[in-house]
C-alpha cells in the first residue's frame, strides 16, 4: 500500500524518498498510477504542461 501524500502547495511527494513533485508524477504514471494523484489540482496543472 501507498502511503505517500500528496501536497499541492509545496510540490512535492513526501514519503521514503523526497522527490520532486514532476518527477514523481511521471514514475507514478509509468507504472499506472496516474489515479493516485487525481484529486491534486496541482497535479492537472503539471500533467497539462507535460502532455503539452
Amino acid at each position: 500500500m501507498d502511503t505517500r501524500q500528496v501536497f499541492p502547495l509545496t510540490g512535492m511527494v513526501f514519503g521514503h524518498t523526497h522527490q520532486p513533485y514532476v518527477k514523481t508524477l511521471q514514475n507514478a504514471c509509468q507504472i499506472g498510477n496516474c489515479g493516485d494523484f487525481t484529486d491534486s489540482y496541482t497535479f492537472i496543472e503539471i500533467e497539462g504542461r507535460i502532455q503539452a
